[in-house]
């Protein structure tokens, strides 16, 4: 028997929708983006090193001699101006160590002071970085060495010697333990006292790189001092048209000649000499003379104001000519015209 389809039951009213207050709605949006906020500053520091990190990663490559890796965490340019000589493994020493990094943390820069502690004690270095889109940067963790002394045409660094083309050269070292000039058997004592030195990132002045003490200098230096002298002596005498006082010492109005010219020299004898310190002990710009131990003597005869004749037997003492010592002794000689004490280095009278 066919029923009748039951009538759908009547459907209830929903229940009427309340409105959030203005304050919640301000509220959970605030929230919401407290949480967008929260989310990208947590990836922003998932990936990336810390300020701290990147200077600790920095000097442990240096102190594993690792330049390649060191090098490369410095930003392009910083390099530019210097030279970079010693920023090679040998000049790295390994007898210091850092013993503590304390860092400021900015928005988009940091400071880090480092404590360093080695031969010459404990030091603090100022390290600063700059936030590069998602990465600490250093911003110039070398040090910086200059060598003052204007007397040696070389400078030396735990080891590395090189010569000076430019002394006003400024050179980028690692941070670090570092000597300056040690002895050369038979051209250079330093009294056995080697400056070390800690050379750190961010000094208010280049370290001016210079012996810890005295110099004197062994026989391979004087014997370049005397072949260098007999050299120049020899020049002046090569020349019979003229005294030429950039030659030699001679200077024809000083010897009441005029206009002197066919002129014969003789070197009778030259002098005996040594290097010696003008003012000791060595400080910035000290200068340094070849000065006689024993006299040497020229003579010289020609003709001057006209035809007139003369004759002179000279003398040659004191302080001759003043010199720089590098790699390979004595260098090139600048005329001492006089004395540091006064005296005039050439004497003399008529034959």
């Amino acid at each position: 028997m066919e029923t009748a389809e039951e009538a759908p039951a009547a459907r209830k009213p929903f229940p009427p929708i309340r409105v959030r207050s203005r304050k919640v709605a301000w509220a959970a949006a605030f929230l919401a983006l407290i949480v967008v906020i929260a989310g990208v500053f947590a990836m922003r520091t998932a990936t990336r090193e810390t300020p701290g990190s990147v200077v600790r990663g920095f000097f442990d490559a240096v102190l594993a001699g690792d330049v390649d890796t060191a090098r490369a965490m410095v930003p392009e340019g910083v390099e530019d101006g210097y030279a970079t000589d010693f920023l090679v493994p040998r000049a790295i020493r390994h007898d210091w160590r850092v013993t503590e990094i304390r860092v400021t943390e900015g928005d988009d820069t940091a400071v880090a002071i480092v404590t360093v502690t080695g031969p010459p004690g404990t030091h603090n270095a100022t390290v600063s970085l700059t936030l590069a889109g998602n990465e600490w940067r250093l911003n110039n963790p070398y040090g910086v060495v200059t060598f003052a002394m204007s007397s040696l045409a070389y400078g030396e660094a735990n080891g590395i010697m090189l010569d000076l083309a430019d002394q006003r050269a400024k050179f980028l070292v690692f941070p670090g333990v570092y000597d300056f000039y040690t002895d050369r058997t038979g051209v250079l004592d330093v009294a056995g006292r080697p400056k070390t030195v800690m050379v750190l990132p961010e000094q208010a002045e280049p370290t001016m790189a210079m012996p810890d003490g005295t110099v004197s200098f062994g026989p391979k230096t004087t014997e370049s001092a005397k072949a260098a002298t007999r050299t120049a002596i020899d020049a002046c005498t090569a020349i019979t048209d003229r005294v030429d006082p950039a030659a030699c010492h001679f200077d024809a109005a000083e010897l009441g000649l005029d206009a002197p010219h066919g002129i014969t020299w003789k070197v009778e004898e030259y002098p005996e000499v040594e290097v010696a310190i003008l003012w000791p002990p060595v400080e910035y710009g000290d200068r340094w003379a070849i000065q006689t131990t024993r006299p040497g003597r020229i003579t010289l005869t020609g003709e001057h104001a006209g035809s007139e004749k003369f004759g002179l037997d000279c003398t040659l003492t004191g302080e001759l000519y003043f010199v720089t010592v590098g790699l390979g002794g004595v260098g090139p000689l600048m005329t001492a015209e006089r004395s540091w004490n006064g005296l005039e280095p050439i004497h003399c009278a008529k034959l």
